[in-house]
């Protein structure tokens, strides 16, 4: 290699390496996103099967004390 090539050399990988990473964090982000939403989606379902069994509970709870 000539004296000078080597940072034209570097250049070059940087060129293909910057816009690389770039895309793999934008995918990234996407996909953190992504499982962020369907975490809190199942914590709001956890949420209302927990109200409906509590409730269920307290129907059969009244249901034996009043039999």
């Amino acid at each position: 290699m000539r004296r000078g090539n080597g940072f034209a050399a570097f250049e070059a990988f940087n060129d293909v390496v910057v816009p690389t990473t770039d895309s793999l964090r934008e995918m990234n982000s996407t996909l953190v996103e992504q499982v962020r939403a369907d975490a809190e989606a199942l914590v709001a379902q956890a949420q209302s099967g927990r109200q409906q069994l509590l409730i269920a509970q307290l129907v059969l709870l009244a249901i034996g004390f009043w039999s």
